[in-house]
Formats: structure tokens, sequence, C-alpha cells
């Protein structure tokens, strides 16, 4: 007995996608804990991915041997780091956490000394602070933080187990990415109905191009400006210059703002460590600092007008203000991994909108070369002979073009060559036509099969064809 499945009516459907969102919406707040991990295996699997696909692609290493190389050159590459910048790194921060109590109370006794100003009268600083303002009570707070944090410091090891866990399940998952991810990206696809593949396709494209210029330029930029003020900083004798150049590296995820943050401790260090630089101890105070603030200022300027607009092109076009406030929601939702990946985030859920929203407005989300957006994705032919016949299934002709139109990978050249197969397959129905003996025209009967459809017809000069 050949029967078919029942079909749900439209109610049981949306029921049972509503029902499919609760349960999915509740297994991932039950799974939170993992977002986060899973999030960073995906950014290493998407920087790790295209030197697996130059050894392969280009040197001709086979897949598997290829990813193991790369992942054994990352692995010893971060045992080297641990090794050998970790120790020095903590304690720079012990120092800097240690002095900063001191560096308040000196700033205080500046306050407390008066300053002429150019019309010869004398203001002290301290005084216009409010009376209920008690600085010594801030200067305890941050001496007991800064046994914190070298107690927090000092018990690195007890956290190291925890901390190489979540590495290697990071490294475990995005191994899998790397090899898999044609796959799984593939099932994802085939899941749509097909007529929204290309679509997809199109969409993965402009969030890859996203990350793609977040992650390289980011990478780029952290090793610049990091680089560049480490360098600095050790040749002017500046104390802490390990932990300076880190923070201007991280800096950089943080557009503006970030820059703005990481200056005024390198302000402060040459204003109040003035002593154990040589370049300090030939100059007072103050104007090292501001030596350093300027030198901080024209690197940032550097960055942000030659560097940063050829390494990230206009994919994160976004304004400052708009950055910073989605860097501080991700600090709230995931701590420093959420500021690190709040811009690609945004700029991910612009594209998502836009797509979304040209849906909705029925306008084409990615229109054919050669089209206008406000042209329709399909012209549809008005000749009253050409009907379509009930059984007939072959994809319109437009499909294959906006196929051939879009440049992808190796997936979406196969699906094009798969559908072109397809609407190229001659159908076994015979083709009856009939001749009107007043005209003398042919006229295809409404059971033959059609040709596919094309995007402009001539109807004179089809006409003319048929005639002769």
């Amino acid at each position: 007995m050949n029967a078919q499945s029942p079909r749900w009516p439209a109610g049981i459907k949306r029921i049972a996608l509503v029902a499919s969102l609760i349960v999915l919406g509740f297994i991932v707040i039950q799974v939170r804990l993992l977002i986060i991990p899973l999030l960073m295996s995906l950014v290493v699997a998407y920087l790790l991915l295209p030197l697996v696909q130059f050894l392969h692609n280009k040197l001709y290493v086979p897949r598997v041997i290829a990813i193991s190389i790369v992942y054994a050159s990352l692995i010893g590459l971060l045992v080297w780091l641990s090794a050998t910048a970790t120790n020095p790194l903590i304690s720079q921060i012990n120092r800097f956490i240690d002095a900063l109590p001191g560096y308040i109370e000196q700033g205080a006794v500046l306050l407390e000394q008066p300053i002429e100003l150019w019309n010869g009268q004398q203001v002290v600083p301290l005084e216009f602070f409010p009376q209920e303002f008690d600085l010594s009570s801030y200067i305890d707070s941050l001496s007991s933080f800064g046994i914190q944090g070298v107690n927090l410091f000092g018990s690195v090891a007890s956290a190291t187990a925890i901390g190489i866990g979540w590495v290697v399940f990071t490294l475990f998952v995005s191994f899998y990415l790397v090899k898999d991810h044609e796959i799984m990206v593939r099932y994802i696809v085939n899941v749509l109905p097909e007529e929204y593949e290309w679509e997809v396709y199109q969409l993965f494209y402009e969030l890859g191009d996203v990350w793609n210029a977040f992650l390289r330029g980011q990478i780029i930029l952290f090793l610049v400006m990091g680089t560049t003020v480490f360098s600095l900083a050790t040749i002017i004798g500046l104390p802490n210059a390990l932990l300076l150049g880190l923070m201007a590296g991280f800096a950089e995820f943080i557009p503006h703002f970030g820059p703005i943050a990481v200056t005024i401790p390198a302000v402060l260090i040459a204003f109040f460590q003035t002593d154990q630089s040589w370049l300090g101890q030939v100059m007072t105070p103050v104007t090292f600092a501001i030596l350093v603030g300027l030198g901080y200022a024209t690197i940032n300027q550097a960055a942000a007008y030659l560097l940063q607009p050829r390494v990230m092109g206009r994919s994160l076009n976004m304004h400052p203000l708009i950055v910073f406030i989605a860097a501080l929601a991700g600090a709230l939702v995931a701590g420093v991994v959420g500021v690190l990946l709040a811009s690609p985030m945004l700029a991910s859920g612009r594209v998502i909108f836009r797509y979304i929203y040209r849906k909705v407005r029925d306008i084409p989300p990615y229109p054919v070369p050669g089209q206008t957006e406000a042209e329709p994705t399909v012209k549809v032919s008005k000749r009253p002979e050409r009907a379509v016949a009930e059984n007939d299934t072959s994809p319109p002709e437009i499909a294959l073009d906006a196929f051939d139109a879009f440049q992808g990978s190796r997936i979406v050249r196969a699906i094009t060559a798969k559908n072109r197969a397809q609407s190229l397959k001659p159908s076994s129905t015979k083709t009856n036509t009939k001749t009107n003996g007043k005209n003398g025209k042919h006229v295809q009967s409404a059971d033959a099969p059609l040709p596919p459809k094309e995007t402009k017809i001539d109807p004179d000069k089809e006409e003319k064809e048929i005639t002769e």
C-alpha cells in the first residue's frame, strides 16, 4: 500500500514551531555556561581555517595532516607564551597595583599645593572638591584593592586547571569545526527550501566578510599597537612596558574610547615614576607625562586614519558611540569576551536585521546584477499561450542566473551544476502541438511541458521563429 503521509494543518505547524523554539530556548538557558567557550571555538576555527586551506590547496598537504600541523603549532605557541610571558606580566600587574595607592597620595599632595594663574591669583585645586570628599578613604580602599590583587594573582596556580580545561575544550571543538565546516554548512542549507538556498549562502558570505574583516584587522592592530607601545616604552625606560603594550593592543577592540582609556595609566606612570626612566630624569615630571601623552595620541591617530581603514574596510563602519554601548553591554553579559566580540556581533546583527527588513518589505535582499531594487526578481510573461503545466516542477531560469551571478565556494558551484542539470533534463511527456487553420500559427496544448522561463522575452521575435 503506497499511502502518503498526511499533512499537518497550519495550526499544528505553528504549534510545533513555537514548541520547538521554547524547547531550544530552555536548552540554551541550561547550557549558557558553554556559550562563551563555543564562541571562542568559532573564533579559533575561523582564524586557523585560512592556514589549513593554504597548506592543503597550495602545498598539497592532506587535509587531516594540515589540520594536525596547524594545531600542533598553536599548542606549542601557547606553551611557549605561558612559560616566558606569564610570570613577567603578573609581576608587572602586581607592581602597578601596589604603586597605585602611592600615585593617589602623590596626586593628593600636588592638589594641595597652590597654582599661580596668569593674572597672579593663586588657587588650590583641592578646594574645588566637595567638602565631604575624603581622599584618605579612597587611598585606603585602593590599598586594600592592591592587596587583593596580589592575592588574586598569587593564586593563579589554583585556577590553572580550570583554565587549561576550557582551553582543551575550545581547541577540541574548533578542531572539528575546521575539519567538517563544509558538511555543517551544507546540512544547514539543505534544511531550507530550495528557493532560499542562494540567499542563505549570500547571507553566510556577508557575515563571513564581517568576521573576516574584524578578526584580520584586530590581529593586525593588536600586533602593531602592542609591539609599537612595548618597543617605545622599553626604549625610553618607562616601567611596566609589557603591561602597557598588552593594554594598547586590547584597547583596539573598543574603537576611539579604548585608546583614550589606556593612555591614562601610561601618563600616570610617566608622571609618578619619572626617575625610573633615563628620559624622564632629564626633564620635569609634568613635561615627561605630557610627552608620553602626546606620543600615545600620535600613535593612536596614525592607527585610526592610516592603518584601521585599510585592514578593517567598511564591514564594521559603525558609530563609535554605538560600539562603546555594545562593549558595555557585552561586558555585562560575557565579561572580557563580551567586550572583545561586541563589534562583530553588532555588525552581524546589522546584516541579519537588514536581510529580515528587506524580506518583510518585499525588497530583494540580494538583487541580481543588472536589476534595480524596485524591479521584481522574476519577470512574468504576459503571453496567453504560455500556460504553465500543473506537473511542471523545473526551477525558473532566474534561479540559475542568480547562482551564476553569485561567486561562492565549491558547495555553491556544485549546487549550481546540479540545478542546471535538472533544469536541462528532457521531460518524458511528449509535446503536442496543433495548427490553427485560420492563422496558421502553432498553438501549444495546456498539458505539454514548457521550456524554462526566461527573464526577458521578445514576443515578436519568438512568434517569427515559430511561424518559420
